[in-house]
């Protein structure tokens, strides 16, 4: 009875070995998930993917606008060293732009105020937006701009509601959204028409 009774009581203790060894593998594993969680939501995080294409949109501008100066084989050589063209106007030449499509996702009055919504998806860059409204009727002209801001996917024109009494109700408008980028690489425009009622 004896031997038996030990035999039990060894049971129960490699029993409660287990037990307790399964429990701390449960919660490693537990802990790795929720660390792996958390880094995976951080690479997914917006906030950080804009930090890190401002940063390597800022290091891309400073490598284009102070580039390395050449070596002094290069300087003395002559051959390799690109010569710059006159500019005889005495006006600032103006890079060159590449054209972004501009989608304009809203255009109308709401509540005695004009808002326009637009957006690209095609580059992710703060900038400005113009956006113009010229009255058919009375070929009238009114400007008016905005700021652009990069968000996770796209580029928006922040909407910047205005009173309706600034636009003629006797007109249809035709409004053009133009966007142009800080360093003005990127550029384009998009068009609707709105009837003031």
């Amino acid at each position: 009875m004896y031997l038996t009774n030990k035999k039990i009581k060894n049971k129960r203790t490699v029993s409660k070995k287990l037990l307790i060894a399964s429990l701390i593998i449960l919660a490693v594993l537990a802990v790795l998930a929720i660390v792996f969680l958390l880094v995976r939501n951080s690479s997914d995080d917006p906030s950080m993917n804009d930090q890190t294409d401002s940063l390597n949109s800022t290091e891309a501008d400073e490598k284009v606008t102070n580039p390395a100066p050449p070596t002094e084989s290069e300087a003395n050589s002559g051959d390799n060293v690109p010569q710059k063209s006159e500019n005889t106007t005495g006006e600032e030449p103006s890079p060159a732009s590449e054209t972004v499509e501009v989608l304009i996702s809203n255009a109308g009055v709401y509540d005695g105020k004009v808002e326009i919504n637009a957006f690209t998806t095609t580059v992710l860059r703060n900038g400005t937006c113009r956006i113009t409204f010229v009255g058919e009727q009375t070929n009238t002209n009114v400007e008016k701009s905005t700021q652009a801001r990069a968000d996770a996917t796209t580029t928006i024109c922040i909407d910047n509601p205005f009173p309706v009494s600034e636009l003629s109700s006797d007109d249809d408008w035709a409004v053009t959204v133009e966007y142009v980028s800080e360093d003005s690489s990127y550029s384009g425009e998009g068009k609707t028409r709105i009837s003031i009622q």
